[in-house]
């Protein structure tokens, strides 16, 4: 028997998180000011919506790697275009067996979490910091690893007896 849990990830806790990861970066960063606050101006002015397209672009593959779990419901019509979307919130509504433990929902969701504020450091420090890019990026793929890792938790190892008689 199946079991449907919902994830919500609010756009807004992620945003605050890339915020305070790219702060930090740009704190470290020696020399121009002009250097420290593009790398720290992330998520300022017009900036937030690249933030939020890699959000978008991190969120839709994020959903394509657990294709077996989610059960999202679509329309017959399935017309799409390409036109700027901000979400308040990342919504995935995933399929998983009975024994699904609650501590697993939550490590699930965390890593997903981090999946998305990582993705979304690397895409920013793509255009403003590359050193930073290649530790982002692992860390991402680090963080999908621990989902899909999560995900397959389902059940206690099963025991089988030396005689079965």
């Amino acid at each position: 028997m199946d079991r449907y849990i919902t994830i919500k990830l609010i756009r807004s806790e992620l945003i605050y998180d890339i915020n305070l990861s790219a702060y930090a970066v740009g704190e470290t960063i020696r020399g121009e000011d002009d250097d420290r606050s593009l790398v720290m101006d992330i998520c300022d002015d017009g900036k937030a919506d690249k933030t939020t397209q890699t959000l978008n672009k991190a969120w839709g593959e994020l959903l394509n790697d657990m294709t077996g779990y989610t059960k999202i419901e679509t329309d017959e019509d399935m017309d799409v275009d390409n036109t700027f979307v901000s979400p308040e919130e990342y919504t995935a509504r995933l399929c998983v067996p009975d024994s699904f433990s609650k501590l697993n929902v939550e490590a699930v969701k965390n890593a997903m979490h981090a999946y998305l504020v990582n993705e979304a450091l690397a895409g920013w420090f793509a255009v403003t910091k590359k050193d930073e890019v290649a530790y982002y990026e692992n860390k991402a793929l680090m963080e999908l690893a621990k989902v899909k890792r999560f995900l397959n938790v389902r059940v206690k190892p099963v025991r089988i007896k030396m005689y079965p008689f």
